[in-house]
C-alpha cells in the first residue's frame, strides 16, 4: 500500500495473505489475458480503513501491469 503514496500506517504489516485467478482466453487465433481477479486480506493493526481503501483504489486505478496487458481488473481487499 505505501507505493501507491498513501500512509495508511505507520507500524507496517504484520499479516496478509492474498490470491489471484487470471482469465486467459483465445483471441484472434491465440491467446490473451482478458481479466484478472485479486483478494487480499491484511492486518494492519492502528490502519485508517478509509486511507487504506483509497490506497488499494489507487494501487488498482494505476497498477502498471494491468495497463499493459489491457485486461478487466477487480479487487477484493479486506483489512482485519
Amino acid at each position: 500500500m505505501k507505493r501507491s503514496g498513501h500512509a495508511v500506517w505507520r507500524g507496517g504489516l504484520k499479516d496478509g495473505k492474498g490470491t489471484v485467478s487470471v482469465s486467459l482466453e483465445a483471441v484472434g487465433g491465440g491467446f490473451a489475458v482478458t481479466s484478472s481477479h485479486l483478494e487480499t486480506t491484511v492486518r494492519i493493526p492502528g490502519a485508517d480503513k478509509a486511507k487504506f481503501e483509497k490506497a488499494v483504489e489507487t494501487a488498482k486505478s494505476g497498477c502498471p501491469i494491468s495497463k499493459l496487458l489491457n485486461a478487466r481488473i477487480t479487487m477484493e481487499a479486506r483489512l482485519v
